[in-house]
């Protein structure tokens, strides 16, 4: 379909819907808010009704164990039963609340059929059956889909239904206006896109959340009442309240999501826009008194501007960041509870169960949060918008540090009592907002190849794979990091490379880093991909640049060269012991970070992206050429020395890179504005 500006001119529409849209992040936020807080249920019923017994098996196991000539493997054998009762407790009680809303879903649908019966259309219209077949092959829609008519005093059209069996039921008023198109089919076409899109299961299982949900979590809070633990319950009550606010929210913004994608989806099937937002306007009600955050469908303005503008309905703002981290925070300190308790007697169980907390959090960031910064940035080189990354990244920050001092793991420890310091929370946040900005500035470098371009679901969910490694990296580092400043200073900053020492992180890195080169050196498109438009004239897609590549190149290498001469000046002056150590630390620290701000300054087009493979090169460099050159001028190396340096500084630099970098760029102008499209 292809729109005319005010002028008559065709106007470029991009096809939003190509990217999975924001309903995919919101349905992935809400199922990890309902399995967090079924599991967190869960864990506390245990807590509360078996503490006895789990102390008391807990207090015997030690007691062996201390007869014993390894009493931390024998204690983590014995206690291994309890422990495992205590994450399937959590496991069982996640998945009954999924089962009961289930429930309350196949029972919403019998009781529409009930109490709201319908007749075929085709009972009162028999004429109508053909043209209903033509719109169900429009929308690739089954035939089994039926059309039905609704009883008397129905206002609006819905679809409902479950296991591939949908309903369609029609107001009488509409119905009777079926052989008027203009009026019939925009309706029709965007209750077939629900079914086309498969969220109609999902959006009675939302509905049966907002019936279930909170009900469930307030009723669980009576048990401590009953048990009159009083100072356990507040520890567990504000949380709860806070997991079911939150959960209200994105209860409503998915059902929000989900209507404005049926919106862009009859738009495509229709040959103008007219006759959709008219029908839009006729029908919605009047603007009532509810915030808009509490509704559970778009105002008629905003969907009709989501129509006319497909592009304004991509952008990431401040609560997409702050909700996915809220929760990826929460919902990792509820895994890494019941992960504890299933791995506690395997031989590497806190190391697995490390693995298992990581792998889910950081994947609900790299695909909620990073695979909405890809959507913003391809789009906008369509439509000449420049996405906002600032903003999410913010977002993104602000989750972390509320979801830290919640920490929905630590009930019972306190009423506030989160699972970080002050520098743990910080370092965290700053991790989150650099993975962000970095996350970003990859999308720059992924939209200007767009990998495997036929196929528009597979480049996505191999960025949103790079982007959950990328918030891995650095909340892994960030970590590491909380640890440090803990126990140290500032001016102790050569030390880090204690905590950031590990040759998987430096393999995982460098291989990240290589990919990035391979990317950042792919020749890039000439135009806009076909999948991306609607209708309009391709847009020209401008790529990286040759000067920006070379220049790249040349910043990291001369970086590199002149962390080389530094040391072989330093080997050359005759420090010896730790003092030489600590120099060759803070030299090839340095050089990584100075080259991955200076790859990062020419290739100002990435914002930051450059920074990690650049930070590795550099540093590589500068400890490569500081031994060819002190070999060839016989210089009297410490080999050992240089020889340890080597992995914590490549790491350690691209570490720092990673994060710091980006969040240098981050008060740039870097926010959402309008420029000249394909300019990007």
């Amino acid at each position: 379909m292809i729109t005319a500006d005010t002028a008559g001119r065709s106007v470029t529409r991009p096809n939003v819907l190509a990217y999975p849209s924001a309903t995919t992040a919101r349905l992935l936020l809400l199922l990890v808010a309902i399995l967090s807080g079924g599991a967190y249920i869960g864990i506390s019923v245990h807590d509360w009704l078996l503490a006895r017994s789990f102390s008391l098996a807990i207090t015997s196991c030690a007691q062996k164990a201390a007869r014993t000539a390894e009493p931390a493997t024998y204690l983590a054998s014995c206690a291994w039963p309890v422990d495992i009762r205590r994450g399937l407790f959590g496991v069982g009680a996640a998945l009954i609340f999924i089962l009961l809303l289930l429930a309350i879903l196949l029972i919403a649908q019998s009781v529409i059929g009930r109490r709201r019966p319908g007749r075929e259309m085709t009972h009162y219209f028999p004429d109508s059956g053909e043209y209903l077949d033509q719109l169900r092959r429009m929308s690739r829609v089954a035939a089994r889909t039926r059309f039905l008519v609704g009883p008397t005093g129905q206002i609006d059209a819905f679809t409902y239904g479950a296991l591939g069996r949908y309903q369609i039921q029609i107001p009488r008023g509409l119905a009777a206006k079926w052989q008027d198109r203009a009026v019939f089919e925009p309706v029709i076409l965007h209750e077939l896109a629900h079914v086309s899109r498969r969220d109609v299961v999902w959006g009675w299982f939302a509905r049966a959340a907002w019936y279930g949900v909170t009900p469930v979590l307030l009723a669980s809070a009576l048990i401590p009442v009953f048990q009159h633990d009083w100072s356990y319950f507040w520890s567990y009550a504000w949380r709860l309240v806070l997991l079911a606010a939150v959960t209200q929210l994105l209860i409503r913004g998915y059902l929000r999501a989900r209507e404005t994608d049926a919106d862009l989806r009859a738009a495509q099937l229709l040959p103008g826009t007219s006759d959709l937002t008219a029908a839009i306007g006729t029908i919605a009600a009047a603007p009532g008194r509810r915030l808009a955050a509490l509704s559970f469908h778009p105002r008629a303005g905003q969907r009709i501007s989501a129509i006319t503008d497909p592009g304004s309905t991509v952008g990431s703002r401040f609560i997409d960041g702050f909700s996915a981290a809220l929760l990826a925070t929460l919902a990792g300190g509820v895994v890494r509870d019941i992960s504890g308790d299933l791995f506690a007697g395997l031989a590497n169980g806190v190391s697995t169960a490390e693995i298992v907390t990581s792998g889910l959090s950081y994947a609900v960031l790299g695909f909620a949060v990073g695979g909405g910064l890809l959507r913003s940035v391809v789009v906008g080189r369509v439509t000449g918008r420049r996405p906002a990354i600032a903003v999410p990244a913010l977002g993104v920050g602000a989750g972390i540090a509320v979801g830290a001092i919640t920490s929905i793991a630590q009930t019972g420890a306190g009423i506030f009592a989160g699972d970080a310091n002050y520098w743990q929370i910080i370092a965290a946040a700053c991790a989150g907002m650099g993975a962000a900005v970095y996350s970003g500035a990859l999308a720059r470098i992924w939209s200007f190849a767009l990998p495997w371009t036929a196929r528009p679901l597979l480049s996505w969910a191999s960025y949103c794979l790079l982007a959950t490694g990328v918030f891995w990296m650095a909340g892994w580092s960030g970590s590491r990091l909380g640890d440090f400043l803990e126990y140290h200073n500032l001016f102790g900053w050569p030390d880090i490379y204690f905590q950031i020492n590990s040759w998987a992180f430096a393999v995982i890195l460098s291989i990240t880093g290589v990919l990035i080169i391979i990317l950042f050196s792919l020749r890039s498109l000439s135009s806009s991909p076909q999948w991306l438009l609607e209708g309009g004239a391709p847009v020209t897609w401008n790529g990286s640049g040759r000067f920006t590549r070379r220049g790249s190149a040349l910043a990291a290498t001369l970086a590199g060269i002149a962390g080389a001469v530094a040391m072989v000046a330093v080997q050359e002056s005759g420090v010896e012991g730790l003092s030489l150590f600590y120099l060759l630390v803070k030299i090839s620290l340095g050089t990584g970070v100075a080259g991955g701000l200076s790859a990062s300054a020419v290739s100002h087009r990435m914002r930051g992206a450059i920074a990690l493979p650049a930070a590795i090169i550099s540093t590589c460099i500068a400890l490569g050429l500081s031994v060819t050159v002190g070999t060839i001028i016989n210089l009297p190396f410490d080999t050992a020395a240089l020889a340890s340096v080597a992995l914590p500084g490549i790491t350690t630099s691209a570490v720092v890179s990673l994060i710091c970098v980006p969040l240098v760029f981050l008060p740039w102008p870097f926010t959402a504005g309008k420029g000249a499209a394909g300019r990007q």
